[in-house]
């Protein structure tokens, strides 16, 4: 036997063929996953361990751990070296819940109610989802593009939502991926390549010259508050949400200005908002002026108030006489400022327009305006040519 050539020749264990060892689970107090990599620096194989997190069952505690053990295994054999980012590669191997609950502890600090209860909202829909598939995604490092795009078709196609929800789900699931990217909770943004469906023609409505008449003399009749509302949305242009918000103490008589508290507003900027004479007489003679500063203006039944009321009771009301004066459901309370901002711009122009609805650019103050009329006096206009 040729004892020289058997010492050079010596067949290769299989580890030393790869630079790495199969991922092992241990169940020891602590449940953990080892396997031996080579460090590129040192051309050892060194030990790296990663802890399956606890559970409230071990039947959820071993699920985690398989789908570690299997991700660790895919990535092992295609190359990846656990030692390149020590940091990176320990945050891969969080939970989506553990991801979720880091995000909604980010949400706990927005001062803005309606965002806050809006980005929450979304997470519980999301979280049901996820509760809803016969094999839920447990790792970070699922929230893929796959993912995400059959949660999009879900708030599309099976809970029915339109085109315009799905895009605002869209929106926060990119901004929700941002903030699990930005903690290296995934490597990239999976909402990244998925684009935002055209929407169609806007559902909502202006109202007519003639239906505002038939709106005002409604009201006077029989709700003058919340005709005080209505002028507020048509006038003023103040959303919804702002409107629920607004403190006796926020209005300015002499100077015809009510302030608007940043907390309260869409862009998260105070505002200073003029207030037509319709308005300021309206109040006057339901004698708003005269109750405590930090009273709300619209509470229950939009009457002045020291409890917070929210928005919806706008709508509601809103629907209420929407039936009772015959009118489709395109006209929506809503449709107030969409009239509004028609009006006054007709009237006063689009840069005045554009300051008295707090947009930043024409181009958003030109979308509230639909352009389908027919304007009789082009026809007689007899031009330069």
């Amino acid at each position: 036997m040729d004892t020289t050539k058997s010492q050079y020749f010596r067949p290769a264990k299989y580890s030393e063929l790869r630079a790495f060892t199969d991922p092992v689970l241990h169940k020891t107090d602590k449940w953990y996953i080892d396997f031996k990599s080579l460090e590129p620096i040192s051309g050892k194989m060194r030990r790296k361990k990663y802890y399956v997190k606890e559970c409230s069952s071990i039947r959820q505690r071993g699920r985690i751990a398989n789908e570690m053990l299997s991700f660790l295994a895919v990535r092992l054999r295609e190359g990846w070296s656990p030692w390149a980012a020590e940091d990176h590669a320990s945050s891969q191997m969080s939970t989506f819940a553990y991801c979720l609950d880091k995000y909604m502890q980010y949400v706990s600090t927005i001062k803005k109610k309606s965002t806050h209860d809006s980005y929450s909202s979304r997470v519980n829909v999301l979280r049901q989802y996820i509760g809803m598939q016969k094999k839920p995604i447990l790792m970070a490092y699922q929230f893929d593009t796959a993912f995400c795009c059959g949660f999009l078709d879900y708030i599309l196609i099976e809970k029915g939502d339109n085109v315009r929800t799905r895009n605002n789900y869209r929106n926060w699931l990119f901004s929700l991926a941002e903030f699990l990217r930005l903690r290296s909770l995934i490597v990239s943004n999976p909402v990244d390549v998925i684009g935002l469906l055209k929407e169609c023609d806007k559902f909502r409505k202006d109202l007519t010259v003639q239906m505002l008449s038939e709106l005002s003399v409604y009201l006077k009749a029989h709700d003058k508050y919340f005709y005080l509302a209505c002028l507020m949305e048509y006038y003023a242009f103040i959303r919804p949400n702002e409107l629920s918000y607004l403190k006796v103490g926020c209005v300015q008589v002499k100077s015809q200005i009510i302030r608007l508290p940043p907390e309260t507003t869409k862009n998260g900027k105070d505002g200073n908002v003029v207030l037509n004479k319709k308005i300021i007489m309206l109040m006057l003679d339901l004698d708003i002026l005269n109750k405590p500063g930090d009273c709300y203006i619209f509470s229950h039944g939009c009457m002045p108030g020291k409890e917070y009321v929210g928005p919806d009771q706008f709508n509601k009301k809103w629907k209420t006489i929407r039936m009772a004066l015959g009118w489709s459901s395109r006209y929506q309370f809503y449709s107030l400022k969409d009239s509004g901002i028609r009006d006054l711009a007709n009237t006063e122009g689009i840069a005045v327009t554009r300051d008295q609805a707090r947009h930043m650019d024409i181009s958003t103050t030109n979308r509230y305006i639909q352009r389908h009329a027919v304007h009789e006096c082009v026809k007689g206009f007899e031009g330069n040519l």
